[in-house]
């Protein structure tokens, strides 16, 4: 199914430089409305930057197949958030049309035309929320370095960390009795949301890490203590962590003859990512097989750095970082 639905959108496909390019194209749109991209669209903008900062992530493998990649773009939504009092002047400024038209309450939706690498243009469509701030009102994002034609360019993303745990949901919305039974092929644990770009964040980190730049990323151990407590309370940051470490435990499948251990959610998001990208898991082609392999290693990488940050202590309110 995977293989027809590639030949089915084959002039559908796109790649992050064309994304990047429409997320620019609704940047220049704003002007002086104060936004954010969220998502996908922020995850494009943040690896972009960390990819152009970082020389030494040049020949990085995780970065040249990130760059490489090219995905089925089928209704490709990209998000951006403004604030409440700013979303009627917003909506004029990109052009878009209130959905659902007359109803409260709305999002506006509006299109950015990309090129694609073959030339062709390609609609992106965006969708324009209003941003949810706490209690305190402030808004939490990243301002992210974007060198086009040796001019920098801030482009105002969603908070990384943010970003993880939203799409972590899934896992952390397994029931504990879901967990307890325990986990088969025929019956996987569920994967992130956005499994792109969760696995292209975490595993560009992890690169970082292993060459001794994690403060070059977004998801750094730093970033996580300072953002973790705008997010979640001490007893639902220790609650989250039991319940991941309950889930990855029950996805462990005991190895078979002479076999190595599998991990079902390494597998299972591995299968998906693979779909996601138009190619088939069930595949016997080599290369297939070969990319299986390698989003797979890719994913244990993943588990093993956002697992590392959960084994973080909630930061104290006295705590350097927590104040900053």
């Amino acid at each position: 199914m995977a293989s027809h639905a590639a030949t089915h959108h084959a002039a559908m496909r796109i790649d992050h430089t064309s994304i990047l390019t429409a997320v620019l194209g609704a940047h220049r749109r704003f002007g002086q409305i104060d936004h954010a991209f969220v998502g996908a669209a922020g995850s494009i903008v943040r690896l972009t930057s960390v990819m152009q900062e970082t020389d030494q992530l040049r020949h990085f493998v995780e970065r040249d197949e990130f760059l490489e990649r090219t995905w089925l773009a089928a209704n490709q939504h990209l998000h951006v958030a403004v604030r409440p009092h700013q979303f009627q002047d917003a909506c004029q400024a990109v052009g878009a049309a209130l959905h659902p038209p007359g109803a409260t309450p709305q999002v506006g939706l509006f299109t950015v035309q990309a090129t694609l690498a073959d030339g062709t243009l390609h609609t992106v469509q965006f969708v324009l929320a209003k941003v949810e701030t706490g209690s305190s009102g402030e808004w939490h994002r990243n301002m992210c370095s974007i060198r086009i034609g040796g001019s920098p360019w801030m482009l105002p993303t969603d908070l990384a960390v943010f970003a993880a745990f939203m799409r972590l949901t899934p896992l952390f919305q397994c029931s504990p009795a879901r967990i307890s039974r325990g986990f088969t092929r025929r019956d996987p644990p569920p994967v992130p949301g956005e499994l792109i770009w969760f696995h292209a964040e975490w595993q560009i980190q992890y690169g970082l890490e292993e060459i001794g730049l994690p403060h070059r990323g977004f998801l750094s151990a730093a970033a996580w203590e300072r953002d973790i407590s705008h997010l979640m309370s001490a007893q639902d940051y220790a609650m989250r962590a039991r319940h991941l470490h309950a889930l990855l435990v029950a996805s462990e499948e005991p190895p078979e003859a002479n076999e190595e251990p599998v991990n079902l959610l390494v597998e299972h998001a591995a299968r998906m990512d693979m779909m996601e990208m138009g190619h088939n898991p069930d595949s016997h082609d080599e290369r297939d097989r070969d990319l299986l392999a390698d989003l797979m290693l890719g994913l244990e990488h993943v588990i093993e750095a956002f697992t590392r940050r959960f084994t973080l202590p909630y930061p104290s309110p006295h705590h350097a970082v927590a104040r900053s």
